[in-house]
């Protein structure tokens, strides 16, 4: 059997088309938001969901210290501690409303919080993990 051009061109096209609807529907989008896993280091976790804007920061070891998010947006200038006073177990959400498709990062970190007056960052991860908000 001989198959012509235009017979061709009839089975081809409705398979193209939907290989191709099937690519778009499912690509993700250019700057979609994206969460960040927990990240951490001994005595503080943190992680930030991007449906709202949390960071979420939680104290991990009762060593006396209080675990901190380091908070950045990425060329905005905006830049924040998230601290948690409330002891080991205890985990703190920071409720930001960062404009939307901006790169944010985050970073775990350990301190004294000193009852919030001048509290001292003691150390933190080597490097910020991102998101997009």
């Amino acid at each position: 059997m001989t198959w012509s051009r235009k017979r061709m061109a009839l089975l081809i096209s409705p398979v193209v088309a939907l290989l191709l609807a099937f690519a778009f529907v499912n690509a993700p989008s250019a700057a979609a938001s994206t969460d960040i896993p927990t990240y951490s280091i001994t005595g503080s976790s943190t992680w930030f969901v991007a449906a709202g804007d949390h960071v979420f920061v939680k104290d991990t070891v009762a060593d006396g210290y209080t675990a901190l998010a380091r908070v950045q947006v990425a060329y905005d200038g905006f830049y924040s501690n998230v601290w948690c006073p409330g002891g080991a177990g205890t985990t703190c959400d920071g409720n930001f409303d960062f404009t939307e498709q901006k790169t944010i990062g985050i970073e775990p970190c350990i301190g004294v919080y000193n009852g919030g007056v001048n509290p001292v960052v003691l150390s933190c991860a080597a490097a910020y993990r991102l998101g997009v908000t």
